[in-house]
């Protein structure tokens, strides 16, 4: 299972992201990237599609090309 150091440490991993740089600073956004993470791939094996769940990394890698997805429900 995944934890917010698990996010941490691959938010570290991308450390030329500024993006990136800023989320590790705070842990409420590290925290809201585990649980969308948890509740996308939970929706997709409900529906019975486990051929669309993502790794924590790859997860990762589409909310930093699509930030909005994490910060516009912070606010």
């Amino acid at each position: 299972m995944d934890t917010v150091f698990d996010v941490e440490r691959i938010l570290l991993t991308k450390k030329d992201n500024v993006t990136a740089r800023r989320w590790i600073k705070e842990a409420g956004i590290k925290q809201r990237i585990l649980d969308l993470h948890t509740s996308v791939n939970d929706y997709h094996l409900t529906i019975n599609r486990p051929d669309l769940v993502q790794s924590l990394e790859e997860s990762i890698d589409d909310y930093l090309l699509n930030p909005s997805f994490i910060n516009v429900q912070l606010y």
